[in-house]
């Protein structure tokens, strides 16, 4: 989506500030590029504060208080249709890749303390696109060529999960 020149797009973050190191911490300072928000305490936070604040793109971790960042981000697409959704995590497993894509995440991101790759990850959803971090790509594409020499492919992934990954291969959002 291209920004009118005086309307910069707004970002927010799903993250338990207790969980946020000091390396964390920098990288999601550092990479406040679209503004908005700081840290959430919790998910139930997120739910109230995102509809409130009408962020262009939230950074979600998987790991939240009281309720997943995925379960979050499901329970906001309905309210906020158009939030683009950066999933934040440490964890690199395609379940967990593959069910963040399904609750409505426009990317997935390993995090590392890498502040380039965050900046690139949120304009590339800000711009309506999809962001697969190389480790999320590499553990997806193991996932199903695993299910191809099972003969399993077709049998596992629903349709929604089947239309996301070729969105996602095509660098598509959801949305489209």
């Amino acid at each position: 989506r291209a920004w009118p020149a005086r309307r910069r797009p707004k970002g927010a973050f799903g993250e338990d500030p207790k969980a946020v190191g000091a390396s964390r911490g920098t990288l999601l300072t550092r990479t406040r590029d679209p503004g908005g928000s700081g840290p959430l305490p919790d998910a139930a936070a997120a739910r109230a504060e995102f509809p409130r604040l009408h962020p262009d793109v939230v950074l979600m971790d998987i790991e939240m208080q009281g309720l997943s960042g995925i379960d979050c981000a499901r329970q906001l697409r309905p309210a906020l249709p158009k939030l683009g959704v950066l999933m934040v995590t440490v964890h690199a497993e395609a379940h967990l890749i593959l069910e963040s894509l399904a609750a409505g995440a426009n990317g997935y991101l390993i995090k590392r303390g890498d502040c380039r790759e965050v900046t690139s990850a949120v304009r590339t959803v800000l711009q309506q696109g999809a962001y697969l971090c190389p480790e999320a790509a590499r553990e997806i594409i193991g996932f199903l060529q695993h299910l191809a020499d099972r003969g399993q492919l077709g049998a596992r992934l629903s349709p929604r999960e089947a239309q996301i990954l070729g969105l996602a291969a095509d660098g598509q959002s959801d949305k489209k």
